[in-house]
């Protein structure tokens, strides 16, 4: 991923999001079907449902035995601006996982102690502050921080489609769903390259992670 702007926005305009042309964004090429080799890699992936703040996806790497490893992050209040969230909940993980046409399908085996980080330098604290707001989203905070703390899914399939397989000036991307009782998520994974990147960003080692719940009611209400 070159950045993580990049990611948040293809997300957003997957997702419906945004209503920025596509093609003033960057160049889009002809799309096709992932295969399992194709997937075997590390590859950033972000997942949201709109009209709702909370942001969910994984910075992992699969291998071609069929195992994953790396890091899983929630991510409150969602924004196209990375740098405008402000709290990070990620924590390690591994797994198995298996493609079959365009059903992608996780197994977490462990899941390390979740580790919150608050983006005190975020612009959108005056407007919060200002709006007398802080209280509020320091609560929704602590309900989030306590409902990741106590989930475990070890062992639990999670299961995403892949809708498309497509490059975007040359970077890989998979856009993927994923349906829970009657509200879908919606995002995007993008190929990680190897080369290091200074993204300049709170949860530089952490990126959003993907779960089974999709409704801010199941922390928040």
């Amino acid at each position: 991923m070159r950045s993580a702007v990049f990611l948040f926005v293809v997300v957003a305009l997957i997702s419906g999001c945004s209503t920025t042309n596509q093609q003033t964004i960057t160049k889009v090429e002809e799309s096709q079907h992932i295969t399992r080799d194709q997937f075997i890699g590390k590859w950033d992936c972000m997942l949201l449902l709109a009209g709702h703040s909370i942001g969910y996806g994984d910075e992992l790497d699969y291998k071609s035995d069929g195992s994953f490893s790396g890091i899983s992050t929630t991510v409150y209040p969602f924004s196209v601006i990375p740098e405008h969230s402000l709290f990070f909940y990620s924590r390690p993980v591994t797994g198995s996982w298996e493609l079959e046409g365009n059903k992608l399908t996780f197994y977490y085996l462990t899941q390390g102690d979740l580790i919150r980080r608050e983006n005190k330098s975020s612009p959108v604290w005056d407007k919060i502050k200002e709006e007398k707001l802080e209280k509020e989203i320091r609560l929704a905070d602590n309900k989030i921080y306590e409902r990741l703390s106590s989930e475990n899914f070890t062992g639990v399939p999670f299961i995403v489609s892949t809708t498309k397989f497509f490059s975007i000036s040359g970077i890989d991307i998979l856009a993927i769903e994923q349906s829970v009782d009657d509200e879908k998520f919606e995002g995007a994974c993008s190929r990680k390259h190897e080369q290091k990147v200074n993204l300049n960003r709170p949860y530089m080692d952490a990126p959003a992670r993907s779960r089974p719940h999709s409704i801010e009611s199941l922390f928040l209400g």
